[in-house]
């Protein structure tokens, strides 16, 4: 009686959702690190709100949109976003963008046009599990991971890779899917990489993809340019390029689910736009134009908030090399990848939570590597600071525990 599809969520997913993230929710005491959340910039757009003088809804913010793909004024704001603050120069128009509700189901929606049932998208390794969703639960596409040392994971070393898991493969890849800043590892392609990538792209018929929900959200220096990332919209114009972006993550608005596609491939965005037809709402619309998107909220973002994000990122980085963590260095984004265990990944993310704080292990993320975990840090500093002492109450347990192991082993 049920679709495949429902059984093999219920059987497989949901069970292993439901282990990851399901008993925490009543934890009152655990700090969660686990989530990408910006308290930073969403308490600034809270209070905003409260006190923001906008008109009262009208008529036709209660009524269907009447733009192909959105609300035009919104992706103009967005459009005029990039081409001042991501990718200055940008010479395209708001019509080749594209509104979904949220970054997710913009891509949902890209992997539904680009690949049949079965096809491949290959992403490198760590990479959120979230894309797992998009990819191969809300589609029939499948994730090719491409595993890539650390040290190579932004050079042009990692297109070889890359050209490896294709060669490699019985099945038909049909894109490569980037996320530029990473999530997990916080680090920015530079342009000669994704000028690589492009080529690869090209010379094997292949999508490329570029996850750039992070876009604004640095705090140190990347290579190549101060305060801003590379976007891979400097490549334009490509047919096979497609950009994502979402408000979620540099906005602090994870709840109100606003996502854009950025693409010059015509036959792309007609069908994304018929795939997102009226999924978003009006009223995230206008909230969106009046609040989130205002000139001092970007502002707030483009300096308080760096600074903010900056100091919490010194915050870890310091502890984990008092702590004589190995980690991997980021300029951008809301978490820190560090190696905070040798072995028993599991049972050390046990330990975690009995000292009360929560972290995505990177198997999660597969990663082959054990041992690994990402730190999210845009929390208060306060809090932060209670969650690293929290951290340091494992390590230390662990650490105890070993030595107790080796001195039995000893007897």
């Amino acid at each position: 009686m049920l679709s495949r599809r429902c059984r093999v969520r219920n059987e497989v997913i949901i069970p292993r959702l439901m282990g990851q993230h399901g008993p925490n929710r009543t934890d009152s005491a655990l700090i969660d690190l686990r989530t990408a959340d910006n308290w930073f910039i969403k308490r600034f757009i809270s209070h905003s709100s409260l006190h923001n003088k906008q008109e009262a809804i009208s008529e036709n913010d209660l009524a269907y949109s009447q733009d192909v793909g959105g609300c035009y004024q919104l992706r103009a704001i967005l459009t005029s976003l990039f081409k001042a603050h991501v990718c200055p120069g940008l010479a395209i128009d708001p019509s080749p963008v594209v509104l979904g509700a949220g970054g997710s189901y913009i891509l949902d929606a890209l992997i539904e046009v680009t690949c049949d049932e079965g096809d491949l998208v290959m992403v490198a390794t760590p990479y959120w599990s979230g894309l797992d969703l998009c990819i191969s639960v809300h589609n029939s596409a499948a994730v090719l991971p491409v595993h890539i040392p650390l040290h190579h994971f932004f050079s042009l070393e990692s297109v070889s890779y890359h050209l490896k898991a294709l060669q490699d493969s019985t099945l038909l890849v049909k894109a490569v899917l980037i996320c530029n800043p990473h999530n997990p590892l916080g680090g920015c392609y530079p342009l000669e990489t994704l000028k690589a990538m492009a080529t690869f792209c090209y010379d094997h018929n292949l999508h490329l993809i570029s996850d750039e929900v992070y876009a604004l959200s640095l705090h140190r220096e990347t290579t190549g340019a101060k305060h801003t990332i590379v976007s891979a919209l400097q490549m334009l114009p490509l047919p096979f390029l497609h950009v994502v972006y979402s408000v979620s993550k540099d906005f602090g608005c994870n709840g109100i689910r606003l996502g854009a596609l950025m693409s010059l491939n015509q036959a792309v965005c007609m069908s994304v736009a018929l795939s997102t037809h009226s999924q978003l709402s009006s009223v995230t619309t206008r909230f969106a134009i009046d609040v989130v998107l205002q000139p001092r909220t970007i502002h707030l973002v483009l300096s308080g908030n760096r600074v903010y994000l900056e100091r919490n990122y010194s915050t870890v980085a310091q502890f984990l090399k008092r702590k004589h963590v190995e980690f991997y260095s980021a300029c951008a984004g809301f978490f820190l990848f560090a190696k905070l265990c040798s072995e028993d990944e599991k049972g050390f993310d046990t330990r975690l939570r009995q000292c009360g704080v929560a972290l995505a292990t990177g198997t999660e993320y597969h990663f082959t590597e054990i041992g690994w975990f990402r730190i999210c840090f845009a929390i208060p500093p306060w809090k932060l600071s209670q969650a690293c002492g929290k951290i340091e109450s494992a390590l230390d347990s662990n650490e105890q525990e070993g030595t107790e192991v080796v001195n039995k082993d000893r007897l």
